[in-house]
């Protein structure tokens, strides 16, 4: 295979690698919401039912399936926020190793270590279990006061309903939807940096994400392009990738933004790459 086919190749591979990990965490979000809603409707099912039983034994009756509502809801949040992050993990892994399998080479040897996809999991679970439990001590005392009286059953579904697409809706998502991002990115810069011990001259280039409003920092960032173990420039930070741990909350979190492998010949757009082993970096017409 010429250098100019491998180069086209692994351009190729590189940019479809790049569309797993927003698809990933759009499932794994469409999963949460999905459980937010079946516990939103068992929670209104149980308040409406047996409203003429004392009020002692129904209120005992409603929060017995308020805890199991809110715990099936806790186990299949982490089920689908955990599944998210393997997913994230072995596409970060194969944002490197496809591009270069499709141009012939073979660049990853030894397994990746995988203490950072366990502490992630473990890190989801403990924060997913928080936020049910504060779901569920807010609802307790909302059934509560519906049930002695003091409040209408129709106000109190209002509050059922704001509860469980307000804060908790927002903080597994923002959890689920970051922390997947950056298990991703630990596994390709982990990946990357196997490859730069064989790879002459790799880079990396820093995309923004499609949000509508994204950061401007981030937008800044865009195209950035950077030695495969050096760092970017993001706001006034040095971030060895989209969400490093190390990078401040304000430029990590949320953030959607991806990093792609880059080496001499890689496709900018309507123009070429090209790398120089002292560093240089030029970007000449395709046609070129």
């Amino acid at each position: 295979m010429d250098p100019e086919e491998q180069a086209r190749r692994f351009a190729a591979a590189a940019k479809a690698e790049a569309k797993r990990l927003p698809r990933i965490q759009a499932d794994t979000l469409g999963e949460i919401v999905k459980q937010l809603h079946i516990a939103e409707g068992r929670t209104i099912i149980a308040l409406q039912a047996h409203p003429t039983e004392a009020a002692q034994r129904r209120l005992r009756q409603l929060l017995a399936e308020l805890e199991r509502t809110i715990e099936d809801f806790r186990v299949a949040t982490t089920s689908a926020a955990t599944q998210g992050a393997d997913q994230g993990w072995q596409a970060g892994i194969r944002t490197i190793s496809a591009p270069f399998d499709a141009a012939g080479v073979s660049v990853l040897g030894a397994r990746i270590n995988a203490g950072a996809l366990l502490a992630t999991k473990k890190f989801m679970t403990d924060r997913i279990e928080d936020i049910s439990l504060r779901a569920l001590n807010r609802l307790n005392a909302a059934l509560t006061q519906q049930i002695i009286g003091a409040a209408p059953l129709a106000d109190t579904i209002t509050q059922v309903q704001e509860i469980m697409g307000g804060v908790p809706r927002q903080r597994a998502m923002t959890v689920a939807y970051t922390e997947i991002g950056r298990v991703h990115s630990v596994a390709q810069d982990e990946s990357l940096q196997q490859a730069g011990d064989v790879v002459p001259n790799l880079h990396k280039r820093w995309l923004k994400s499609g949000k509508l409003h994204p950061r401007e920092s981030h937008v800044a960032a865009h195209n950035q392009i950077r030695r495969y173990d050096e760092a970017y420039v993001v706001g006034g930070e040095s971030l060895r990738y989209p969400r490093d741990p190390n990078g401040s909350a304000g430029n990590t979190i949320n953030c959607g933004c991806l990093s792609i492998p880059v080496v001499d010949g890689s496709s900018f757009g309507a123009s070429t790459i090209r790398l120089s082993p002292q560093g240089g970096i030029r970007k000449l017409p395709t046609s070129a």
